[in-house]
């Protein structure tokens, strides 16, 4: 599985002996392990580990090593274009960056294209190991907003409900096959039996799709779907609207159990100044943009965002905090300004 994975993200990115490539985060965690670490390893690059993810000894080992190769999830690459050493940092080194673990929109893409810098997009997960697609190296431009196509010893497919493919540029399950992918869940035969489907395919939960030229976009997770009425809410979508605002700074959206609908949107927005908008403004936003569904039903302002280690953020713990109080807050806390 390691080499099959190691494999694929060298022939993807074209990692060779020249390369210096910088890793930060935790190893235990398969992304910062594999996704670059163990593909560096296999063709005999130069590999520079940081313990923990600080953007300004990033941008510093970047210029000082002149690093080739690197990762940037978006939240890494937001707090990069903040820190005051973005704009004077040499980056001319640095061919490539990968981005994934979390939606990727363009205002974490734009930032690197225009110092120069390719990003590939790729979407995986720990169960094959990770990367399953990434964006062709050579079209990363064009292609920016998906994940790309498998890479090359992994094969994709989109699922309806019971297992069976969906016609091109239809949502569904996004369904994975190939030598990365896990035998199983230790000693848990139940859930090991429920993650496979069809001679080996297994379901990753996400709700994807794939264009006519083999690129796959995620659209969310399955359990991350908010139904409203009848109706399928995308929290990608929603939150795509909030972060296009240029006084929110993050925002993550999620389902709240409702007595008439089922669920209900939820947002949880952090903003660039305390107070600068009202739950109101933030409703908004939406009119014109999304069908009233898909709006927002409650806005909670944050100090941030709860993340794990690799950036991504927690909507389990969302969600819970709003089963765990009886209204979310109607005004934005008191939080010091964010630059």
């Amino acid at each position: 599985m390691f080499r099959f994975n190691a494999l694929n993200v060298a022939a993807a990115v074209g990692i060779g002996a020249g390369d210096k490539v910088l890793t930060n985060g935790p190893l235990f965690n398969t992304g910062p392990m594999n996704i670059l670490t163990t593909p560096a390893l296999a063709a005999g690059a130069t590999l520079t580990i940081q313990r923990e993810f600080e953007p300004g000894a990033m941008l510093e080992e970047i210029e000082r090593r002149r690093i080739t190769l690197a990762i940037s999830a978006p939240a890494m690459t937001k707090a990069l274009i903040a820190h005051p050493r973005w704009e004077t940092t040499d980056l001319s080194s640095l061919r490539c960056v990968t981005t994934g673990s979390a939606p990727v929109r363009e205002d974490v893409l734009a930032p690197w294209f225009d110092r120069g810098v390719t990003v590939l997009q790729d979407y995986g997960l720990t169960e094959a190991m990770p990367v399953v697609t990434i964006t062709p190296l050579g079209d990363a431009h064009r292609l920016r907003r998906t994940a790309g196509r498998p890479v090359p010893h992994c094969r994709v497919r989109i699922a309806a409900a019971d297992g069976t493919p969906v016609p091109s540029g239809e949502a569904g399950e996004v369904l994975v096959q190939g030598p990365t992918v896990m035998p199983g869940y230790w000693r848990n035969p139940e859930a090991t039996g429920a993650a496979f489907h069809d001679g080996g395919w297994l379901r990753t939960g996400e709700v994807g799709r794939l264009d006519d030229e083999g690129m796959l976009s995620i659209v969310g997770r399955m359990k991350e779907v908010i139904i409203v009425g009848s109706c399928n809410v995308y929290p990608q979508d929603v939150e795509g609207v909030l972060e296009r605002c240029p006084e929110i700074a993050e925002a993550a959206v999620v389902g709240r159990p409702d007595d008439e609908l089922g669920e209900v949107p939820v947002a949880f927005v952090v903003l660039q100044r305390a107070g600068a908008m009202s739950a109101e403004d933030v409703k908004g936003l939406f009119d014109g943009q999304l069908a009233e569904y898909k709006h927002p039903q409650d806005v909670v302002f944050s100090e941030a965002l709860p993340r794990n280690a690799i950036g991504k953020v927690r909507a389990d713990e969302l969600r819970r905090s709003l089963t765990n109080s009886a209204r979310p807050p109607a005004a934005p806390p008191a939080a010091r300004d964010r630059a």
